[in-house]
């Protein structure tokens, strides 16, 4: 009798790992979150964006209802790559013979969000992470991207990097001194890491804050990719910057950074000057990023052997990280395979 119990049991976690596979389980987990792949008002609808993440090849378009759409930029009939077909009816025509892809080819979800699009194969969460302050209605925002010769690692560290300014956001616009954060405090939530710090503000950028001195701070990193910096002045301005990466190749990502503040409200000109100095910072940290060693097994041997004062959060970021793998052609095929056993798609 127990023989037979046993038998049953095992197989019953066999069909349950063959179920639990055919159903979509074997997905990789980094497709499930949402990745930040464009600004919507940079973008023409009136023929197809392409974009990848990691090694999937992607491609975005409108149908006749306005309704986002993207699929595989792979066509379905011989393989030609789709980015160059044009949108008819609310379809993408390949140009190599005509075929067209339709709503009916969707992969993954595809939403606008804060002002930017947002893709996921399988949503963990229904919106993508918000960013404080971008729905208030006495608050400017805009967006920029930069694309940065640094792989994912570097960049998460890069956020909750409290040391790096005194050396490398130095010159007339970058806000780093020599004196240290104060009052430091590190926490580790659920999904996130966050720091709270005091910093005083070299002359140069007492300009921008109205010529307060010390600034409250808040960074916060949500795992994989996304997160804010916040700067509150003691006369309630702040001015938060918002970012979500998105890989592009192993060592290359794309920073997608918005700009909220509520400093300058009068004139265009005053607008700008945050988005102007933004700038400023993010050259200053791209001159880092193409000087990191790239990422490989020596890199990740020697580095992390020590550590600096306030380094506590990029512990925390690190443990997070160690979930993350660059998505590779193994991966983007475990996912299509996971897709055509899932939705059963009639291929002629």
């Amino acid at each position: 009798m127990i023989i037979i119990i046993l038998i049953i049991m095992k197989l019953f976690i066999f069909l349950f790992t063959v179920l639990s596979t055919s159903n979509g389980l074997s997905v990789p987990s980094f497709f499930k979150y949402w990745h930040c792949v464009g600004i919507n008002n940079n973008i023409d609808y009136s023929k197809p964006y392409k974009y990848n993440i990691g090694e999937l090849p992607l491609v975005l378009w409108q149908d006749t209802t306005g309704n986002l759409i993207s699929t595989v930029n792979i066509c379905k009939h011989m393989g030609a790559t789709i980015d160059k077909g044009a949108v008819i009816d609310g379809c993408i025509q390949c140009p190599y013979h005509g075929f067209e892809h339709t709503k009916n080819d969707k992969f993954g979800e595809t939403i606008i969000h804060e002002g930017k699009i947002f893709w996921s194969y399988e949503p963990k969460n229904s919106i993508p992470t918000k960013i404080p302050g971008f729905d208030f209605y006495n608050f400017e925002h805009s967006i920029i991207q930069i694309d940065m010769d640094a792989g994912m690692n570097d960049c998460a560290y890069n956020t909750m990097d409290l040391n790096h300014p005194e050396f490398v956001h130095t010159g007339i616009f970058g806000f780093g001194t020599s004196e240290k954060p104060k009052d430091v405090k590190t926490f580790k939530y659920e999904d996130r890491v966050a720091i709270y710090f005091k910093y005083k503000a070299k002359k140069t950028i007492q300009f921008f804050h109205k010529y307060e001195q010390e600034t409250d701070n808040q960074n916060v990193f949500v795992y994989p990719s996304s997160g804010w910096s916040k700067v509150t002045t003691n006369s309630a301005n702040k001015l938060i910057i918002g970012f979500n990466f998105l890989p592009i190749s192993e060592n290359k990502t794309r920073w997608f950074i918005t700009i909220i503040h509520n400093y300058y409200k009068a004139t265009s000109f005053e607008k700008e000057i945050f988005t102007f100095l933004t700038k400023q910072i993010l050259n200053q940290d791209r001159n880092q990023m193409k000087i990191q060693m790239k990422d490989n097994k020596l890199k990740e041997l020697v580095m992390f052997k020590k550590y600096l004062q306030n380094d506590d959060a990029i512990k925390l970021v690190k443990e997070s990280m160690k979930q993350y793998k660059y998505p590779n052609i193994d991966d983007c095929v475990k996912l299509y395979d996971a897709y055509l056993k899932n939705h059963k798609r009639d291929l002629y």
